[in-house]
């Protein structure tokens, strides 16, 4: 069972990831469980090849940005194609 905190950031990291999928114009096309999915796979790696973590919670939000920005570039690299 989740802590009061836990569920606020929870909540907050979400909230996050909604707005940044509709910044980039992919919240019909990814979900949050998506983003989080492939976040949690690059932590995973990071925290397995020794990079050390000073705030996890923001550490965690600017992996999941970095996954929308490139779902976003990849979009766009398949829109552009000629």
């Amino acid at each position: 069972m989740m802590s009061g905190a836990d569920k606020s950031s929870y909540c907050k990291l979400n909230r996050f990831i909604r707005l940044r999928l509709r910044n980039f114009c992919l919240g019909t096309r990814w979900q949050v469980g998506d983003i989080l999915g492939r976040a949690y796979l690059i932590a995973e790696a990071k925290l397995i090849g020794g990079e050390e973590v000073h705030s996890l919670f923001a550490w965690y939000r600017g992996i999941t940005y970095n996954v929308i920005r490139d779902l976003s570039k990849d979009q766009v690299k398949l829109y552009t194609k000629p």
